[in-house]
């Protein structure tokens, strides 16, 4: 009887504010759901789903003894579930503070990413092993303090020493920092996604995991195959040759073209 108290416009109102308070939730729980897919978290939701579908059978049943015994699980759960979703509130976290302007700042040189092509395309031909790290948005200092710090300028001859398999620098990641090799031999996060595909080793899952965590992108080359890998956002992409990684790390870096030199007309 309510309803037919007011007036077209607050019911339109009011139907406006929750469909828009719908979606919004609905986008943040897709939002979450993307973020910890194809994780031990997907896991843990689908038991945590069983836990409230066993809760709210309790209480429309009446059993008193077990609602009893899951009110107290439940008070448990919220902290073990923190402990638990660690990794992936970071993620989120992560996700929330990266902004798109920072990155902005700093004009890269077309030269440097040249430099590196030239070392991956070695490296393919060769096939060396190599992981080479692009920091972007999200700082990667404890990652950089884990390796050697180099904070050398960008080169292919550099790249190619460093990966040589008789040097004490090849086994870790390369990160590149504001256009410079900041850091050798570091450590990364490696990956627990369970859908890796098996034949991948510890630098691809290096890759992938260091990507769940940050937005840096990273290149991976096979020490047994030679094949270019790219990861980004957690996911792995393969078999890049050099022309075709440029255009993707000038799209997810911002590498600027190098200017044409323009020669003078004959005719003047």
């Amino acid at each position: 009887m309510v309803w037919l108290t007011l007036s077209p416009w607050v019911i339109f109102t009011n139907i406006f504010s929750a469909i828009i308070d719908i979606f919004v939730i609905s986008f943040i729980f897709y939002s979450l759901y993307r973020i910890c897919a194809q994780t031990k978290a997907v896991q843990i939701l689908q038991g945590l789903f069983v836990f409230v579908l066993l809760y709210v059978i309790a209480r429309i049943l009446k059993l008193e003894t077990f609602s009893w015994i899951l009110d107290k699980l439940a008070n448990a759960a919220v902290v073990v579930l923190f402990v638990l979703f660690q990794p992936e509130l970071r993620r989120i976290l992560i996700k929330i503070g990266q902004s798109e302007w920072m990155g902005k700042i700093i004009k890269k040189d077309p030269k440097k990413l040249n430099e590196i092509l030239l070392a991956v395309e070695n490296f393919h031909l060769l096939s060396v092993g190599a992981l080479i790290v692009f920091e972007r948005n999200v700082g990667l200092k404890n990652y950089i303090e884990s390796g050697q710090s180099i904070n050398g300028e960008i080169s292919a001859r550099l790249l190619m020493t460093i990966f040589y398999d008789k040097t004490a620098l090849h086994d870790g990641a390369v990160i590149i920092k504001n256009d410079q090799i900041a850091a050798a031999a570091c450590y990364l996060p490696v990956s627990d996604n369970n859908a890796i595909d098996p034949k991948y080793g510890t630098r691809h899952r290096a890759a992938i995991g260091l990507t769940e965590e940050t937005d840096a992108i990273a290149v991976v080359v096979s020490e047994e195959t030679g094949k270019i890998s790219m990861a980004i956002d957690g996911k792995l992409y393969s078999n890049y040759d050099k022309e075709s990684l440029r255009k993707e790390l000038n799209k997810y870096l911002g590498y600027e073209p190098e200017e044409e030199e323009v020669l003078p007309d004959e005719n003047e």
